[in-house]
């Protein structure tokens, strides 16, 4: 699929779902793994788990549904492996259950 270049390209996997990004930008971003329930046309509709499911552009990525991506202000931006979309969920509950359980 031949996409018109992103303004992400210049943007580095580190292969868990966690994007670097070199430009300008001195902050940081973040892109949330997903998984693609359906899709109808370059909308997908993906489920981020715990029953949070959103529409995702997917104009950028070459898809199909049950496929893993990463998400990052409404765009599919990577397509990720599923075992490498699992370890990364698995990091994020892990993080949120250490900051709801109150821990500093």
């Amino acid at each position: 699929m031949n996409h018109t270049r992103s303004p992400w390209k210049e943007a580095i996997s580190s292969g868990t779902g966690l994007i670097e990004f070199r430009t300008n930008f001195q902050g940081m971003c973040l892109a949330i793994p997903g998984k693609i329930l359906e899709i109808v046309g370059n909308i997908a509709k993906v489920d981020f788990g715990y029953g949070a499911t959103r529409e995702v552009d997917v104009t950028l990525v070459d898809v199909d549904v049950g496929k893993y991506i990463l998400v990052h202000t409404g765009y599919a931006i990577q397509v990720l492996e599923k075992e490498d979309a699992e370890e990364t969920l698995r990091l994020w509950r892990e993080m949120l259950q250490y900051v709801e359980s109150g821990s500093q």
